[in-house]
């Protein structure tokens, strides 16, 4: 009886999800008609959702939108200099989580900069061409797969190892019983701050 019980709760659970998915295409249909042609309805709302609104990803490049989802891998490379994010959200793309390891950096730039063509069209005023950018992404992704059928050689990715920085450390002798004092050498103006502190008075 309770695993009847469950397949009917998943089965309803499927039914909200097939309506929730019909009323995000006839929204994204009249706010984004061109990134639902492009992308689809549910993939282009989670874009919008992640930008904060289809302005936001008017104004953005293509290469802050293909990266868009993966702010902790692309903050790791600012910090440590490992391998840069190829995709964030834009991974879901049928075209791109389906394609060779080696495809997949540049049919994400090719994605990413298709939609950020509609994007600025829908959020600024353009006409409708969902269906023609859509033809013509399908056309640059098939050439690129011609192009790039076999694995190219890896190439070798340094890290760069970035040092903290270091701060110079000087003890100065006791001073009235106030005990050791530790002074670090502070940029700019700071420096003379340091010298003048540093002075000791002859007795």
């Amino acid at each position: 009886l309770w695993l009847q019980e469950v397949c009917a709760t998943v089965l309803q659970m499927y039914k909200l999800r097939e309506t929730a998915e019909k009323y995000t295409d006839k929204i994204m249909l009249e706010v984004a008609p061109n990134m639902t042609g492009v992308l689809g309805a549910v993939l282009s709302a989670k874009i919008l959702s992640m930008a904060g609104g289809l302005e936001n990803v008017g104004k953005m490049p293509a290469s802050t939108i293909q990266v868009l989802g993966a702010e902790k891998a692309l903050f790791r490379t600012l910090k440590t200099g490992a391998r840069p994010p190829k995709h964030g959200i834009i991974f879901q793309y049928a075209a791109i989580h389906q394609s060779p390891r080696w495809l997949r950096g540049r049919i994400a730039r090719a994605v990413a900069g298709k939609l950020a063509i509609a994007a600025r069209m829908d959020a600024f005023g353009g006409s409708n061409e969902g269906d023609k950018m859509r033809t013509a992404l399908e056309k640059k992704l098939s050439d690129l797969k011609d192009r790039y059928q076999g694995q190219p050689p890896k190439k070798k990715h340094a890290t760069q190892w970035r040092p903290p920085p270091q701060r110079v450390r000087r003890d100065l002798p006791d001073r009235g019983g106030r005990g050791r004092e530790t002074r670090y050498p502070q940029p700019g103006p700071g420096r003379e701050r340091l010298r003048r502190g540093n002075r000791q008075s002859w007795r």
